[in-house]
């Protein structure tokens, strides 16, 4: 769980990838040791976790006719 891994990587860098962020994911300089946090593809991230990293908060942008309902 997120939690567990958090508590085992204190020092990892993380961005988390939302359709909520404002910043999008071109806009980064990566470092080398870093991971990608992405939701389920039905409900992405919880807000709050997207809220509390806003400074890491990514977002892919995609035009609305390419997702099938």
């Amino acid at each position: 769980n997120y939690e567990d891994f958090l508590r085992q990587n204190k020092n990892a860098t993380l961005y988390f990838f939302s359709s909520h962020a404002k910043k999008a994911f071109s806009d980064v300089t990566y470092p080398d040791d870093v991971y990608l946090v992405f939701g389920r593809e039905s409900v992405g991230l919880p807000k709050e976790l997207v809220e509390q990293n806003v400074n890491r908060a990514l977002r892919i942008p995609m035009r609305k006719t390419l997702r099938r309902s």
